[in-house]
Formats: C-alpha cells, structure tokens, sequence
C-alpha cells in the first residue's frame, strides 16, 4: 500500500502510529509516491511551491537587485511570507500536522494551491543582493515584515545609513 496510501492512511487502517508505518516502509526499502523528500514541514514544502510568484518576481526586477543591479540576488517578501501562510491557516482553517507524511500529496497541493492564490493579493517580491536582504531581516526580523518596512528601508539605503554596515561587510 505504499505506493498508493500516505503513511497516515496506513497508520489508521492499521491501528498504528504514522512514524511507525513510516519507519517500517523505510525498514522495508519502500517509498511513497506521496512522501515529500527535502522539506521539514508546511511552510517549507510551500515555500518550494511558489515558482511563478517568484519567477513573476524576478522578471519584474529585470533578474537584479532593484537598488544595486547587481545580479547575487533573493528574492524578498514585501508582505510577509508568515503573515501570508497565517492568512491561509485562519481562512482555510488548515491543521497544522507534525509531519509532511500526515497530509496526503492531494492535500499538500490543495494546501499549496490556496496559498498561491492568496499570495496573488499582494505584490510581487522584489530582487535585492543577498547581503542586503540579510541586513533588512537583521534591520526589521525575520517574519511580520510589511511593505511600510520595505519603504524606510528603501529609503534608509538610498540616504546612505546602511554605508558603514556594506562596507564592513566587504562587500562594497
């Protein structure tokens, strides 16, 4: 049934444990059609989801950093990666799961789905050099960061505040 059950769903016909399905199916050398390798949980499986929002994102910046030109770039979240996947948990009311293999691939793509359209609300990140976009999230935090941020930080750069940190850092 590995091949076509999540563990979850195994776990519940057999009156055990998903891990212990799951750690059995490993024992075994079986995978899961719907076993997602590489992400630890909700967010980060969302995270390797949302390749048109950010292909949409850099196409838009021109593949540069949008205050340098400079081509080492991320793509940053004017509007918070975080309060986008909470405005998700609390319209859709979706569980969160401990594990990935809780939820079947049917359910992950659904989950995905909804957070793309959701995301769609806001605009479209923005490409900044990879240095920089640590220094905003040192600046402003990781999570909660809105578009308000984005502006003074913007602005803060632009006015020169953040020379001594660029050039410290070796990178100017």
């Amino acid at each position: 049934n590995a091949l076509i059950a999540s563990d979850v769903e195994i776990a519940t016909h057999l009156g055990r444990s998903p891990k212990s399905v799951q750690m059995k199916r490993l024992e075994l050398g079986f995978s899961s059609f719907n076993q997602i390798p590489g992400y630890s949980d909700l967010t980060q499986y969302i995270r390797g989801h949302i390749f048109k929002w950010k292909m949409d994102s850099l196409e838009k910046c021109n593949y540069r950093c949008i205050l340098t030109g400079d081509k080492n770039i991320a793509v940053h979240h004017i509007y918070g990666f975080n309060l986008i996947f909470k405005e998700l948990i609390d319209t859709y009311k979706i569980r969160i799961r401990k594990s990935l293999t809780e939820y079947t691939l049917q359910e992950l793509e659904n989950i995905a789905t909804l957070f793309n359209s959701i995301q769609d609300k806001y605009p479209l990140g923005v490409c900044v050099r990879k240095d920089l976009h640590i220094l905003f999230h040192s600046e402003y935090g990781q999570g909660n960061n809105t578009e308000s941020q984005w502006n003074e930080f913007v602005d803060n750069f632009k006015s020169g505040k953040y020379n001594y940190q660029i050039v410290n850092s070796g990178v100017l």
